[in-house]
């Protein structure tokens, strides 16, 4: 039988290869525990939970969620390559996307799947420090959080749950992690640029350390996401990450932006050992 082995929730916060602000020592500091673990596991594959930025769909185009069915993928756009974003290239795991894609929709999942994709870095900044040198394949699961309208709360949540019920059904004996590529309060090229909402950061960080996933779903609104940025609704992909795992503490939690790097930006990276 497939099992959920291991959870991780990681910002992919670009700014960390754009402009070299964290040194290399910090990076492999806060993620050696995470490569430690996903080696440990002995994953199959990892299924990865980020926000399309407009990049591969747009608004003539714009499914909730979307699985990413190919033999590989890779990345980034042209533009993040040129601003100092690596390339990667890894596998899908298309035995365990196909299953997603199939079984989510006969359980209510409102997914569209896609062939023709490139990864950016909400999926590449996780999973670039995440692996290292690792070749784990992954499945990419690309949502909407950022163009209205945005699915709510409960939805995402709910996508969870259901991604979870999938897992455990799969008769074959699969290892799966979990990873959801997410950030706290965040505005990008609105009116509010280069400002935080310091207090939904505090309850936020708050929230995950505590495993409080009461506390989230009823005070964290898609409109109360919006109010604290206009990106802020990358918070979602978190939020799926929790009806995987439940009212759990995270083993393992890192802020590893150094204070006074980039303002009160946060860097969160957390993990959840689930056997």
């Amino acid at each position: 039988m497939a099992k959920l082995v291991t959870a991780l929730a990681c910002t992919h916060n670009p700014q960390i290869f754009w402009n070299n602000i964290v040194p290399e020592k910090n990076l492999n500091e806060a993620f050696n525990p995470i490569r430690k673990r996903l080696k440990a596991a002995d994953v199959d594959a990892i299924i990865v939970l980020a926000n399309d930025h407009i990049s591969n769909f747009f608004l003539d185009n714009m499914p909730s969620f979307a699985v990413g069915i190919a033999p590989e993928a890779g990345g980034p756009f042209i533009g993040e390559l040129e601003a100092g974003m690596p390339k990667w290239k890894g596998k899908i795991n298309e035995d365990l996307a196909r299953g997603i894609l199939k079984e989510g929709i006969r359980s209510g999942v409102d997914f569209s799947s896609t062939q023709n994709f490139t990864l950016d870095h909400a999926f590449l900044v996780p999973l670039m420090l995440s692996l290292s040198k690792m070749k784990i394949p992954i499945v990419p699961i690309f949502s909407n959080a950022l163009v209205e309208p945005v699915p709510r709360t409960r939805r995402f949540y709910k996508v969870g749950q259901i991604l979870k019920r999938i897992i455990d059904s799969r008769p074959k004996d699969e290892r799966v992690a979990v990873l959801a590529s997410f950030n706290y309060s965040i505005e990008v090229g609105g009116h509010k640029m280069g400002s935080y909402d310091l207090e939904f950061d505090k309850r936020a960080e708050e929230y995950l350390q505590e495993g409080s996933v009461n506390k989230i779903l009823r005070e964290f609104s898609i409109e109360r996401l919006f109010q604290a940025g206009n990106s802020t609704g990358e918070y979602l992909n978190y939020i799926s990450l929790l009806g995987m795992i439940g009212n759990r503490k995270p083993d393992y939690y890192r802020d590893f932006m150094p204070k006074g790097a980039d303002h009160h930006t946060k860097c969160p990276l957390a993990a959840w050992d689930l056997e």
